[in-house]
């Protein structure tokens, strides 16, 4: 994680990569809502990934904030319940 953290440009900000962790869960949801199945998988993995690089930034960086943390608690609960949803819309298809 170490190596990919310092690997990333300084333009990019933690909340960037937070912001980004959303809207790839949020995709994943509606991927996984079409039937799209790889890619919900692809992007959800994606998500998360971007999910651990942000607070390793933030703490790499030396700029954590209460605010970061609140934001990216918040962007990982509506990216589970999108990607839980869109599941969900696909389960009476399937019977």
């Amino acid at each position: 994680m170490a190596t990919a953290v310092r690997s990333i440009g300084s333009a990019v900000r933690p909340g960037h990569l937070t912001g980004a962790s959303l809207v790839a869960c949020v995709l994943a949801g509606v991927s996984a809502a079409a039937g799209w199945r790889w890619a919900s998988v692809v992007l959800w993995l994606s998500g998360r990934i971007l999910d651990g690089l942000d607070g390793a930034l933030a703490r790499h960086r030396n700029t954590t904030s209460d605010l970061g943390g609140y934001l990216d608690m918040l962007g990982d609960t509506i990216g589970y319940a999108a990607v839980l949803l869109g599941v969900a819309a696909t389960a009476g298809q399937r019977a």
